[in-house]
């Protein structure tokens, strides 16, 4: 067995302690008999986990990889979108497209389109069946599915996990799980929770326009503590996937999400109770911070936890399937595994962005308002896909009112500049985003 990524286990310090809580550790477990042996393991098979375990068997196909997902490929009704970058590696996952979107505000409607960048629809279900289907068929890829991880911990030259009622060791382990909650972030960053419920509807009457996605309408929102939207994805005159969204400080605060769709339902469309149905529902949290992502003790973050999600807007998909290419390259040269971390400047404009929403929440739909409608559409699908230019942005920063985001800027700096003298606290995981020396 290949034991090329024996040096990543070296770079990161194996220790006899055994991992954070959320793993369920128990070391003495599975210590007995013969264990398998594998290059990789990776705990999760959802977006960023197939990603990356096809990438790995496509760029080093001599390498052994072990996904174990908690999931059945079929049981996942996610959905997940995205403007279409070219990036994408099931593109018969896609359910449906849109050249044009739209924001709504109370005072006004703005509209825009790209046509060479479509915003698509992914069915997760579909893809994590496609994904499956071509790892598996490389024939270096075996998927565990239906099975929970019961432990991690150090076993000497690997790290050994248990899951299934079996115990798989490799020197190198990634961590595909999503999001880590367990800890808010440090002095001087920022983290708002884009918390959703969608319900797949179904009318009695046509009433949606399947050639257009209401990215935002914000005529609704009656709070002034924190942004609320309504986000309508069309799939045909009758049917539409429709999400109730807030970016809240709180990630467990009571919200009225399946109510607000009901009055939504009402107000735009005059549909009555009688003339809908949910046929479907999907719910999520994803944290949009500033806080750089880590890797842990005893494994490697990718994905949503390795930092893959845009911190100004909550978008990872693209962004998880362009990173797989570089995980996939670090394990296949023994290198430590980089996390994503965004040019500086970039970084900048979404730590201020979010500063922006957190505290003036009331003044975000004249702002999304003015991007969307002040700036061309693939100039911002460009921005938002992270392939912008220092014209784009310009463009985009003219656009926007400026008294708002000049004290979003001044309040980030204040903040870093007192976390500076601010102790730092302990720290559980060991190292900061961005590739080491060894992965650049």
């Amino acid at each position: 067995m290949s034991t090329v990524a024996d040096g990543l286990t070296r770079r990161i310090r194996p220790t006899s302690r055994p991992v954070p809580p959320v793993f369920g550790v128990d070391p003495d477990a599975g210590r007995r008999g013969m264990r398998p042996v594998a290059d990789v393991v990776i705990i999760g098979g959802g977006c960023a986990g197939l990603a990356c375990a096809v990438a790995i068997a496509e760029q080093a196909p001599d390498r052994s990889t072990v996904v174990i997902d908690a999931l059945r490929a079929d049981r996942d009704e996610r959905t997940w979108c995205f403007w279409d970058d070219g990036s994408n590696p099931a593109p018969e996952a896609v359910r449906t497209s849109w050249t044009r979107w739209e924001i709504r505000t109370a005072d006004r409607a703005v509209s825009a389109q790209d046509a060479a960048h479509p915003y698509r629809m992914v069915s997760a279900s579909a893809y994590r069946q496609a994904m499956r289907r071509r790892a598996e068929g490389t024939g270096a890829v075996r998927v565990l599915s239906d099975t929970s991880v019961r432990s991690v911990w150090d076993a000497g030259a690997r790290t050994a996990v248990e899951a299934g009622g079996a115990v798989i060791e490799a020197p190198c382990v990634l961590d595909a799980r999503g999001a880590d909650f367990r800890q808010p972030p440090e002095n001087g960053r920022v983290v708002l929770y884009q918390r959703f419920v969608g319900q797949w509807i179904s009318t009695t009457r046509p009433v949606f326009d399947p050639s257009t996605v209401t990215l935002m309408d914000f005529r609704e929102s009656s709070s002034e503590d924190q942004v609320e939207f309504m986000y309508v994805l069309p799939i045909s005159a009758t049917h539409a996937l429709v999400e109730s969204t807030i970016f809240a400080l709180e990630r467990r605060r009571p919200h009225a999400f399946r109510e607000d769709i009901a009055h939504y339902l009402q107000k735009r469309w005059a549909l009555g109770p009688d003339e809908w149905e949910v046929t479907g529902e999907e719910a999520g949290c994803i944290p949009m911070t500033d806080a750089p992502a880590m890797h842990e003790a005893l494994a490697f973050s990718i994905g949503v936890r390795g930092g893959s999600t845009r911190p100004s807007t909550g978008y990872a998909v693209a962004r998880i399937w362009r990173n797989a290419h570089s995980v996939a390259t670090a394990v296949r040269r023994g290198r430590t595994v980089p996390l994503m971390r965004d040019s500086a400047r970039t970084r900048t404009l979404d730590a201020v962005f979010l500063r922006f929403l957190r505290d003036e929440p009331a003044a975000a739909p004249d702002a999304f308002a003015r991007m969307f409608g002040g700036v061309p559409g693939p100039a911002v699908v460009r921005f938002l896909s992270e392939r912008s230019s220092v014209i784009d942005e310009l463009r985009i920063i003219f656009a926007l009112p400026k008294r708002p985001f000049l004290r979003a800027a001044a309040r980030l700096l204040g903040e870093r500049a007192r976390a500076m003298v601010r102790p730092l606290g302990p720290r559980r995981r060991i190292h900061r985003a961005g590739p080491t020396r060894e992965a650049s």
